[in-house]
């Protein structure tokens, strides 16, 4: 990608972020923002649209928060915002720490952005996309690495045409710094979880599911993969099976709000061990009959 030369990059931030930069108070922390950004279009829009009429703080935390390697980069398609090039969203992702999609049109998943380009993304927000089917590739095209290794915070917000969160097994090591995931308003997810994608989660402490109007199941367990738990071993800090249960060792708390379908947590093996958990808040499910998966929490 083009870089721009420091008069341009000027200019273009003063463009997205007004006069304020001006400001004898804010303009030698702008031009640092600027010099940081390294000439690149991308993030000079991004971080100059975040900071339009911010006062003397919110430009001071942008410095702080290491501009460039480790800003929330926010892709919007929506008819007031700006539209990015492929090359240059695998530029910036190549070094970004949060990436925020939103508004877009076309995208059908998110590893059409590149998941090999995004090893440290540690925050990834994705809203209002209304093509996008499912997040993550794990078929045989996928590349041979694990995916999203540091990724530590996941909201999907609006998303009305998802369907899975991952389509097909992940490799060993993929998703396993998670520790954050909500879910909100995605009204034909059915399901959150498979079993092989729920192996992965070692580190899971947040699961808020909200407002999905056709959620059914949290935990999908086929009925070959149910009747193979009684004899199936697995390291207890990934996750582990014995005769009746099965250990997400890390969850802290669960949120289930507003899901009119919900009947289960996990179909009918309800036997789980919940060492960590300490807070379960349901509300406004109403198939949802059982609570007997609660009955091993010893923290609750």
């Amino acid at each position: 990608m083009e870089r721009l030369s420091e008069e341009e990059a000027w200019s273009l931030f003063n463009d997205k972020v007004g006069d304020v930069a001006m400001s004898p108070n804010i303009e030698a922390i702008a031009r640092d923002i600027v010099k940081k950004c390294d000439g690149l279009p991308l993030a000079i829009i991004v971080i100059g649209s975040s900071l339009r009429k911010r006062r003397d703080s919110g430009f001071g935390l942008a410095l702080r928060e290491g501009i460039y390697s480790g800003f929330l980069v926010k892709f919007k398609k929506g008819k007031d915002g700006f539209g990015t090039s492929h090359a240059a969203i695998m530029e910036t992702l190549a070094s970004c720490s949060g990436v925020c999609l939103q508004d877009d049109c076309t995208t059908r998943k998110l590893s059409e952005l590149g998941l090999a380009n995004m090893n440290e993304l540690k925050d990834c927000w994705v809203e209002s996309c209304e093509k996008m089917e499912t997040l993550f590739d794990g078929d045989e095209k996928q590349e041979a690495c694990a995916l999203l290794p540091n990724l530590e915070r996941l909201n999907i917000v609006t998303l009305p045409e998802l369907r899975s969160l991952c389509d097909g097994p992940l490799l060993l090591g993929s998703l396993s710094k998670l520790r954050f995931l909500r879910l909100y308003n995605c009204r034909n997810l059915k399901k959150v979880f498979q079993l092989g994608i729920i192996r992965q989660l070692c580190s899971l402490e947040f699961l808020f599911v909200l407002q999905c109007s056709n959620m059914e199941e949290i935990i999908e367990i086929e009925e070959e993969e149910e009747m193979s738990m009684s004899v199936a071993s697995h390291t207890h800090n990934v996750i582990s099976y014995n005769n009746d249960s099965l250990i997400l060792p890390n969850i802290k708390e669960i949120r289930l709000w507003s899901l009119p379908e919900l009947v289960s947590i996990c179909g009918g093996f309800s036997n789980f061990e919940w060492p960590s958990l300490e807070t379960i808040e349901i509300i406004e499910c109403p198939k949802l009959k059982s609570l007997s998966f609660l009955s091993n929490g010893t923290k609750l």
